[in-house]
């Protein structure tokens, strides 16, 4: 159970290292890109998730388009 644990940290870890772009690439559906504020997609998760927290609202909106699980790909209704 440890293992799998320690594996999750990593992996969330790794995950706040990413810039929004390769969050999106990998894990989004591809509209996502046309509406994600460009002021963030170079910024890693992390940076956003600290902006957003000091209130900006724009890291707001880009914290929930790369949280939110209707996003992903292969998701039904989103890949049409």
């Amino acid at each position: 159970m440890i293992e799998i644990t320690q594996a999750f940290e990593k992996a969330s870890l790794d995950r706040s290292k990413k810039t929004a772009q390769q969050i999106i690439s990998e894990e989004k559906d591809a509209n996502l890109d046309r509406v994600f504020p460009g002021e963030w997609k170079y910024r890693t998760l992390e940076e956003i998730e600290a902006a957003a927290k000091q209130g900006d609202a724009s890291a707001r909106t880009a914290k929930n388009y790369l949280t939110t699980i209707d996003l992903i790909k292969g998701i039904t209704g989103n890949d049409e």
